[in-house]
């Protein structure tokens, strides 16, 4: 088949896997009209077996069709469990309760609606779109960190890979910690010195994906500026929030706040010497960083 009749047909299946949703109102229409128990919830669910079948028939050849057809069966799981949730809510016999309850469902309904129209417009631009709360979102992200990794480490020996996925896992880990207590920081100026610097560490984690072979010229450095800068940071959290100020406090606050531009100097000579894949003299580099921090008393 030629590339673009593939491609359209591909698309085609992809915006089925939304639209065969429609079927549902069909359905509901006719056990609404005999008086059947929970209408809503079994139109949803008997109508979630069409994508399921694209999703077995099709989406072994497509990924495209099967990310699609995962979400459309996620979508009418997600709303028979909210329609079970609406006539729990309001399944009494008072009138008040009918209101809400066919308000409930005519909401459901548009949301439903556009939810299926946003899907097949996403399906014929060939995009992949994942649903709000959607769990195939967080296993196709698992799938694809790992193909990401295992084409990255083809790159490098049985050695060097093992590094890479040790100074990976510890960096991205220090990190969300380095994220984590920027937070807490009240100071407008400190807070985007840390942000530069984080967005520092991100541009050379990214540079590790494109040549992982900088692992090893980079495990000593990231090990102790990574530790230092959370140091920094914890130092200032609990700095920054005594609540009496004195001269001694003030001062030890702009220390830190000189030794985050000594990080972020560091940061960036150390990414542009990756690029350059210039092989630099490590145990220099953070000497300079221990002789700075002493000088600052810290």
């Amino acid at each position: 088949m030629p590339e673009n009749e593939k491609e359209q047909e591909e698309k085609a299946w992809a915006r089925r896997a939304h639209l065969s949703l429609l079927l549902a109102y069909p359905l509901l229409f006719v056990l609404l009209i005999k008086g059947v128990a929970f209408p809503f919830v079994i139109s949803m669910l008997v109508s979630m077996f069409f994508p399921i079948y694209i999703w077995i028939a099709k989406g072994g050849k497509s990924e495209l069709v099967k990310a699609h057809a995962q979400e459309a069966t996620f979508l009418q799981a997600f709303m028979a469990l909210l329609g079970f949730a609406a006539g729990q809510l309001w399944g009494g016999s008072g009138v008040t309760d009918n209101i809400l309850a066919t308000f409930s469902y005519f909401g459901l309904s548009l949301y439903h609606l556009g939810s299926v129209i946003t899907g097949s417009i996403k399906a014929s631009y060939k995009k992949f779109f994942n649903y709000p709360l959607s769990i195939f979102r967080f296993f196709r992200s698992r799938r694809k960190d790992k193909e990401e990794e295992e084409r990255i480490l083809k790159k490098v020996d049985a050695h060097t890979a093992k590094m890479y996925k040790e100074v990976m896992a510890n960096g991205e880990k220090q990190l969300s910690e380095i994220r984590d207590i920027s937070k807490k920081i009240v100071d407008p100026g400190i807070k985007r010195k840390v942000e530069e610097i984080t967005g520092l560490i991100e541009q050379i984690f990214e540079n590790f994906k494109q040549d992982p072979a900088d692992i090893k010229m980079s495990r000593q450095f990231l090990s102790y500026y990574l530790d230092t800068t959370m140091k920094i940071l914890r130092q200032y959290n609990n700095l920054s929030q005594q609540k009496v100020v004195s001269k001694e406090l003030t001062e030890s606050l702009q220390k830190v706040d000189r030794l985050l531009d000594s990080l972020k100097e560091a940061f960036e000579k150390h990414y542009a010497k990756l690029l350059s894949n210039d092989i630099m003299d490590l145990d220099t580099e953070i000497t300079v960083m221990e002789k700075t921090m002493k000088m600052e008393g810290m």
